[in-house]
């Protein structure tokens, strides 16, 4: 497992899950990030309930919007999806 410091670089400009402390993730590019862990995709970015259906609750964000994640509530970060 890698520390996040050492894993963020690696995932800029790649496409990441976030899972997030209130049992829902987020798929989407990561475009930037800073050292309190708040993310920014951007893409066709999608919230999905944590469950094994992974039901589909909004799609966000959009070629030329983007999407900020708070660093409090990251609970896991996936890279590669």
């Amino acid at each position: 497992m890698l520390a996040p410091k050492e894993l963020l670089p690696k995932c800029v400009n790649q496409q990441i899950k976030v899972i997030t402390t209130n049992q829902t993730y987020y798929t989407g590019k990561l475009i930037s990030y800073d050292e309190y862990m708040n993310l920014v995709l951007s893409g066709d970015v999608e919230e999905r309930k944590l469950t094994s259906k992974g039901e589909l609750l909004s799609k966000l964000g959009g070629d030329s919007n983007r999407v900020l994640i708070c660093g409090v509530g990251v609970a896991m970060i996936v890279p590669g999806i």
